[in-house]
């Protein structure tokens, strides 16, 4: 009897509290939904290397971090039209680098709040998470 080969990949988002990835040796499960358990879109994009040939897996791509200096965040914060939270970004002190809000082992909200003396849950803390969520997502296209 035939059996079909069991999928190398296999992508769904509805388990908010359950963001990530996880692999049995045949699969990767990715679980990739952007809201948190409270609907909060704080989960971070994943993206994933599906090779073409059906005999090599799936592998996860890491960004590994940010390493722009604060200069470079403020430009890139004003090249991508988030004049609403650039201000917040030029008072903090000292300055937000590349490694404060894209650390190489995800994106910490709360700790760049408190450095931009933010409440998390206002209108500006929703463009901060907006902002570098993007940012963290052109990371993996500079790879």
């Amino acid at each position: 009897m035939h059996r079909p080969k069991p999928p190398r990949l296999h992508i769904f988002g509805h388990i908010h509290e359950g963001h990530g990835v996880s692999y049995d040796g045949k699969t990767m499960y990715v679980n990739a939904s952007i809201v948190t358990l409270d609907y909060s879109p704080d989960n971070p994009c994943i993206v994933i290397d599906l090779p073409k040939s059906v005999n090599e897996t799936a592998s996860l791509v890491v960004p590994g971090g940010c390493d722009m200096t604060a200069k470079e965040i403020l430009q890139w914060l004003g090249e991508h039209d988030c004049d609403s939270i650039l201000p917040y970004f030029e008072r903090a002190t000292p300055r937000l680098e590349g490694k404060d809000v894209i650390p190489p082992d995800g994106v910490l909200y709360e700790h760049v709040f408190k450095r931009l003396n933010i409440n998390s849950g206002g209108y500006v803390a929703e463009g901060v998470r907006r902002a570098l969520m993007r940012l963290r997502a052109e990371l993996h296209h500079r790879k």
